[in-house]
């Protein structure tokens, strides 16, 4: 998995020319790289030791409600990066 990762990160990494595309034009190419991605994800490909079941529940409603195409990719992976974020 992490090849597949790190050869996408090299190849966007050479669509950006090495960090030298300004960030307004860099939002948009990532936004419609992720529209592009076929998302192969499971649920149980992102378990991880001493996850709360709480934390496991709501992930497991976040991907149903992206997998019936309920919710965007942008905000399916918003409301999943607040479960991984810093708790306040």
């Amino acid at each position: 998995m992490f090849a597949l990762i790190s050869g996408w990160h090299h190849r966007l990494n050479n669509q950006a020319h090495h960090g030298a595309l300004p960030f307004y034009v860099l939002v948009p190419a990532l936004r419609k790289k992720a529209e592009m991605v076929d998302i192969s994800v499971q649920p149980s490909d992102l378990d991880r030791e001493q996850r709360s079941s709480t934390f496991n529940a709501r992930l497991e409603e976040y991907w149903a409600r992206y997998s019936n195409a309920e919710v965007s990719t942008f905000t399916f992976l918003k409301a999943v990066s607040h479960l991984y974020g810093p708790s306040e």
